[in-house]
């Protein structure tokens, strides 16, 4: 007998499949059925038996269903079309309007006229420090990493360099780099401390905290209400240029449909009372 996972390959010629992999009463679930569903690629034992006792659970209830009646009616004839109208006009959406906003590109210079634009909206709701910062496990280990950036090594070159080090002790135990930070998602707090002490490109003494030693170098500073950097809401404004975008294509796609639609509207037959609408049709 062939077990689940040969059934929806393919058995031996030796033990040739039967025409389905489960059935309920009349109703049959063939290998074609799993391969639409899965892929035709999947051959997971737990994905194949999970499909298939759901659809065994479907099938007993629908058929219950059915022979109580409650299988068709007006009501379900109504859902049935209401359905089939939503999933149609999801496929239709789908292929105007948003599939091909997946490799709509939208470069930076675009994104930060966006910004410039509409100003208001990005001013920061509070102060924002672009920083980079290191933890680690002792102060030594922070002082002399400290060391190599005031004798004016670059950020990424002092971390090569310290964790090159054979010494275990001076490896950095966390690196943020150019990380931005705000004084309600700062951790330790004071960290946020510092850049009111700090100037731009300065670099701070160790910082002892719970976790070990942090060296916090400030590389810039904006307050609320300024325009942030492009790179801290560079997703932001992306995100809303394509959701206005695809409202715009929705409008255009919906305004040529309108145009070429017969369109007929009688709001008036709508509203008329059931009294009113009796006595139009018996001519009183």
């Amino acid at each position: 007998m062939c077990t689940l996972a040969w059934l929806i390959a393919g058995c031996t010629r030796e033990h040739r499949p039967s025409a389905y992999v489960a059935r309920v009463g009349k109703a049959e679930l063939t290998n074609e059925d799993l391969s639409r569903r899965l892929g035709r690629d999947s051959t997971a034992v737990l994905q194949a038996e999970q499909y298939v006792n759901e659809w065994i659970i479907s099938e007993i209830l629908f058929q219950e269903a059915e022979r109580r009646g409650m299988a068709s009616g007006e009501e379900i004839e109504d859902q049935l079309q209401a359905a089939r109208k939503r999933l149609a006009i999801a496929a239709l959406l789908e292929a105007e309007v948003y599939r091909s906003m997946d490799t709509l590109q939208l470069p930076d210079s675009d994104v930060a006229a966006y910004i410039e634009q509409a100003s208001d909206d990005f001013a920061l709701q509070e102060d924002v420090a672009r920083a980079s910062i290191a933890l680690f496990a002792g102060r030594d280990a922070a002082n002399a990493f400290r060391t190599l950036l005031v004798g004016g090594l670059a950020w990424d070159e002092a971390i090569r360099r310290v964790s090159g080090d054979t010494a275990a002790a001076s490896h950095p135990l966390s690196i943020a780099p150019n990380r931005y930070v705000t004084h309600s998602g700062s951790y330790p707090a004071e960290l946020w401390k510092l850049t009111s002490t700090l100037r731009p490109g300065e670099v701070s003494f160790p910082v002892r905290s719970q976790d070990g030693y942090y060296i916090f170098q400030l590389h810039s500073l904006k307050h609320r209400g300024e325009r942030p950097d492009l790179d801290y809401v560079r997703d932001e404004a992306r995100n809303r240029m394509l959701m206005e975008e695809r409202q715009r294509r929705y409008e255009r796609l919906l305004a040529m449909l309108r145009a070429r639609a017969r369109v007929d509207v009688r709001l008036n037959a709508a509203t008329r009372t059931d009294t009113a609408r009796l006595q139009e049709e018996t001519g009183r």
